[in-house]
């Protein structure tokens, strides 16, 4: 039995990590994935060593904050890298941590596989030496980028956007507000304030006050709030905090006072975990934050 090592360190990495971990178990069910990801790798059938997407890093302060788990996880991860000799390890985006992978595995002669680029065409160009030293083969998801790589030296190959399959069956806006039992003739906002719990804390309270401002101007206007799964308490917490407070406006002060506690919710809201394809759909507007997110959307 083949087995190969995975690490995605953001929930983003951890969907597209599982999408790839099915297709392949469907071309050959004998391949083991073993490594560090989230809920979705574990439950295409990857086996764990330890959950990191929780710990992912937005700005400095997030970063040093997490800095202590991930050297724990780097340090496991090249243990068991030197003491288990994989097959290989596939290395899915989040380059400040995968590339210290990569150097590592190729030391010991493990075959390095990286699915979706880091951005380094568009900065930090000369991280592209470290990848022709260390990594065998690139998998990148625009078309674009094998010729970047082709002109560094380093062997890639244009494996198509994920999030093209990903997205193949979502519903249109008529069929995502039925979906959601929403009001087909409604103004709708959507908000989606990311996946991570600090890049909530941060942009939802923002979010909240710009939809109050919104509502002020059109009374009429309702709200659909996308919560990444495990994070719906978090997001009522801020509402309740964010809305039981005055937001100023041109007219003056106004506020949304909203009940929601388990069960509850003012007509004007909804707040859908794990479903932020249709929370899209469905809205006319989307205030959304930056990362993976913006592609869904455009797509």
């Amino acid at each position: 039995m083949q087995e190969v090592f995975i690490i995605a360190g953001e929930s983003s990495g951890d969907m597209h990590g599982a999408a790839l971990v099915e297709e392949v178990r469907r071309i050959d069910p004998e391949i083991r994935f073993r490594g560090v990801g989230g809920p979705k790798l574990a439950a295409a059938g990857a086996e764990l060593f330890i959950d990191i997407t929780e710990h992912a890093a937005v700005g400095l302060t997030e970063a040093l904050i997490g800095a202590k788990q991930l050297l724990g996880a780097y340090r496991m991860i090249c243990r068991k890298l030197r003491d288990e000799r994989p097959d290989a390890i596939v290395l899915i985006d989040f380059p400040d941590f995968n590339l210290r992978v990569a150097r590592r595995a190729h030391k010991l002669g493990v075959r390095v596989i990286y699915y979706i680029s880091p951005q380094i065409w568009a900065w930090r160009t000369g991280r592209v030496r470290q990848i022709k030293r260390n990594v065998d083969h690139m998998l990148v998801i625009f078309p674009f980028e094998v010729e970047f790589y082709s002109k560094h030296g380093v062997k890639a190959e244009f494996v198509g956007h994920p999030l093209i399959d990903q997205l193949s069956n979502v519903p249109d806006k008529n069929e995502a507000r039925e979906m959601l039992e929403l009001d087909p003739g409604a103004s709708i906002l959507g908000l989606l304030p990311g996946s991570r719990r600090k890049e909530i804390e941060t942009l939802l309270p923002i979010m909240l006050d710009a939809a109050a401002r919104l509502r002020a101007d059109r009374p009429g206007l309702k709200i659909v709030l996308g919560a990444a799964p495990g994070f719906e308490t978090l997001i009522r917490d801020i509402v309740r905090e964010t809305w039981g407070r005055p937001v100023r406006d041109s007219g003056g002060l106004s506020s949304l006072p909203i009940d929601l506690r388990p069960g509850k919710a003012a007509p004007h809201v909804r707040i859908i975990e794990g479903n932020s394809h249709a929370a899209m759909a469905a809205s006319d507007l989307v205030l959304i934050a930056a990362g993976t997110a913006t592609v869904e959307a455009m797509i």
